[in-house]
């Protein structure tokens, strides 16, 4: 059962535009913000005054000099990113556009079903760098595995919580998911897709070497709708580097597991066998529950955050990200394998062990392959 993050990923800087050039009598340059739209107000002032100097004209002519032009761009740096950006989805397929807005904090009534059934929340990530991959103190007879120094050069947005079902369903139009209990399918993440229902088939199967997706896709309908390109979900290593938010720890609490299958330490942070109503029977799992009652998943936003705000990104569903299975090591924004039917998942899910919902965790590299594009 799985489904992932949106991630939208954003430039550090924005063009401004030159209102006013230089003339002969004044050297002093205006730059004009307020073309930047939503953006503008997180520019320090909405239009700038530059002075240039003239010094480096001093070995021209006079005639020179009279006729010296210049084109300047200037990139401002933005002066506090806005924490989280909202895309309302509330007018559903039927829309031309679903807007999109900016928070700089949480709503002071906190995050309440509307951001979770019709509103999309991202929460900016800065670029940074961190070691990825399972560490020895993770557990109790845990050992290293895969770790290797990730640099992220760019800032990100991701998804505050899963993607719910209902979402999914103001996007597609369908309902694909299992546990489908009518009076909490809403808030539930949607389970039961695949990639290439994400992404598309034709297309949106090409990543690395392409970024392009279906137009029927999700992503497809959802960067159609907001009329940005880059949405997207997020790669193996924007997801850990996320999920970890600055932790080294096997939970993005602080905290490590004191037991390989079930431990206290899960608890507060997420869904899985310890908490979801499954009953284990030595080695095999009989599920206590019927597909339409309110066991198994939870609804987002049930358990603590991480130190950046985002929810179950342990447990609860396995997340998709964009990887073909083959992670590359030392690398700069890695992209994972190229030309693979099968992709990578993470996070664990509502039947998933402590250990298969830690940070490090990597499902291809306990089994030796993942989940192939097509498979719910």
């Amino acid at each position: 059962m799985m489904f992932a993050r949106i991630v939208f990923i954003v430039a550090s800087c924005l063009l401004a535009s030159v209102t006013r050039a230089a003339t002969a009598a004044s050297n002093v340059v205006q730059l004009d913000f307020r073309g930047l739209g939503p953006w503008a107000r997180y520019v320090a002032r909405p239009t700038e005054h530059i002075q240039y100097s003239t010094a480096w004209a001093t070995n021209l002519t006079a005639a020179q000099q009279a006729n010296a032009r210049a084109v300047v761009k200037v990139n401002p740096c933005l002066k506090t990113p806005p924490k989280y950006l909202v895309v309302d989805m509330s007018g559903g397929r039927s829309a031309a556009r679903w807007p999109i807005s900016y928070l700089d904090e949480v709503p002071s009534g906190g995050w309440t079903d509307e951001y979770k059934t019709e509103k999309l929340v991202l929460r900016y990530i800065p670029a940074g760098s961190f070691i990825m991959g399972g560490r020895a103190t993770d557990y109790p007879g845990a050992v290293n595995t895969n770790l290797h120094m990730v640099t992220l050069t760019k800032p990100f947005y991701i998804g505050v919580f899963e993607c719910t079902q209902r979402q999914w369903e103001l996007a597609m139009g369908n309902r694909p998911s299992a546990f489908s209990n009518e009076t909490c399918y809403a808030t539930r993440p949607v389970e039961s897709i695949s990639y290439a229902d994400i992404r598309g088939d034709a297309k949106g199967l090409q990543w690395p070497q392409s970024a392009e997706v279906d137009s029927g896709s999700f992503m497809g309908v959802l960067r159609s709708k907001v009329g940005v390109g880059d949405f997207d979900l997020s790669t193996l290593a924007e997801w850990e580097y996320a999920c970890r938010a600055e932790t080294t720890t096997a939970l993005n609490s602080g905290e490590n597991l004191s037991d390989v299958r079930i431990c206290h330490e899960m608890d507060e942070v997420g869904r899985y066998i310890g908490n979801s109503g499954v009953v284990e029977l030595g080695d095999w799992r009989l599920l206590s529950l019927d597909l339409t009652s309110d066991s198994a998943t939870a609804a987002v936003g049930n358990y603590i955050p991480n130190n950046w705000g985002l929810y179950d990104m342990h447990g609860n569903v396995y997340e998709i990200v964009l990887d073909g299975v083959g992670q590359e090591k030392g690398s700069v924004d890695p992209k994972g394998a190229a030309n693979t039917t099968l992709r990578e998942i993470c996070g664990g899910s509502w039947n998933s062990t402590a250990s298969g919902s830690r940070s490090g965790y990597l499902y291809s590299a306990s089994y030796g392959n993942s989940h192939s594009q097509d498979l719910r």
